[in-house]
């Protein structure tokens, strides 16, 4: 696996191989930026300009259901390398293809999402910057700990179209026995089914909420409704908009009363 600017190592040299070189850019709304704009600019700095040598396609889905059609699209049109933004997207991109190039960003724990076979030997035609991903979730529990000293329920809410979910759902619940926390797990299928979900996790009263990062929006507007405290990663939060009966703090949104300095 590569790091930082290395991973766009495998989009110039295919520039370089080609007149004009085609990247395909899958990714689910709106998690389209900065990403989109850092790929650009990191090959604008390499010497290739959109138009001249270097041609975009994205394809942004609305839902992540959608996903694995636009990765089957990108491969139809061709495209030398597919960018994929995020563990739900570096699955649809490597369902669809086992040859095109994937560079995948912002990946969380790719090989336990199985993504790849390892961090030192990723293997078939994938590559890129992956994460343990694990590890920001784990450490908001402790940080709930702290903020709520009494917790000793918390929910989990995963998205179960997203292959990173497995993996959380089995390190919460391994870290959630050393810190005597009960962990509910709540999963959701399909984005209509965002209020059924958290009107159950609200009705078994937990001390708070983590909420897994690619879950649409709807799900902070439902537990807000309910008024549970609720914990996201910056991405999440920054989508969600924040505000209502909750704070945006370090790591998580919790209610004001419950703010530590």
């Amino acid at each position: 696996m590569l790091t930082g600017a290395a991973a766009l190592w495998p989009l110039s040299a295919y520039a370089q191989q080609r007149k004009v070189v085609k990247i395909g850019f899958l990714t689910v709304k709106p998690q389209v930026e900065p990403h989109w704009g850092l790929v650009r600019s990191a090959l604008r700095d390499l010497g290739y300009a959109e138009g001249m040598n270097v041609q975009f396609d994205l394809r942004a889905a609305d839902t992540l259901d959608l996903l694995a059609t636009l990765a089957a699209e990108l491969v139809r049109m061709k495209v030398d390398v597919i960018v994929a933004l995020r563990t739900p997207a570096a699955h649809a991109a490597k369902g669809a293809t086992s040859v095109t190039p994937i560079v995948i960003l912002s990946v969380a724990d790719p090989v336990g999402a199985g993504i790849i076979s390892s961090l030192s030997r990723p293997g078939s035609n994938i590559t890129g910057v992956g994460s343990s991903g694990t590890d920001t979730h784990v450490k908001a529990l402790d940080f709930l700990c702290e903020i709520i000293p009494g917790a000793r329920r918390v929910a989990a809410i995963l998205d179960a179209r997203d292959p990173f979910s497995k993996p959380l759902r089995t390190h919460l619940q391994e870290m959630a026995r050393t810190r005597s926390l009960q962990i509910d797990v709540a999963l959701v299928q399909r984005d209509d089914q965002v209020d059924q979900v958290v009107a159950g996790v609200a009705a078994q009263k937990p001390d708070a909420a983590i909420v897994q990062g690619v879950l649409p929006p709807r799900t902070v507007e439902m537990l807000r409704k309910y008024r549970n405290p609720y914990l996201g990663n910056e991405h999440f939060l920054r989508r969600s908009g924040g505000g209502g009966n909750v704070f945006r703090g370090r790591w998580c949104n919790v209610p004001q009363s419950r703010r530590l300095y």
